[in-house]
């Protein structure tokens, strides 16, 4: 399965979420976490097959919503943050 942005044809601009415009990902997974208090978040795993741009809104590497056990459900041992 996969996914795509907008943006006119210019793959070379990102969006406001550090996202390239008009480019596809292959989505890798769908997962549910849930935290300390038994709030569950559903997430979806996208892989940029480029690897250059990277998000920046919520759930984004450096947001402070991942903890070392949000990070521990995450599937396949990846570490979000790096």
């Amino acid at each position: 399965m996969g996914a795509g942005t907008e943006g006119a044809g210019n793959d070379q601009e990102n969006n406001g979420c550090g996202i390239a415009k008009s480019h596809a990902y292959s989505l890798i997974t769908a997962f549910t976490m849930t935290d300390e208090t038994n709030v569950d978040y559903d997430m979806l795993m996208f892989r940029n097959p480029w690897g250059i741009t990277q998000y920046v809104g919520q759930w984004s590497p450096h947001d402070d919503n991942w903890t070392d056990e949000l990070v521990a459900q995450v599937p396949y041992g990846l570490d979000p943050r790096t």
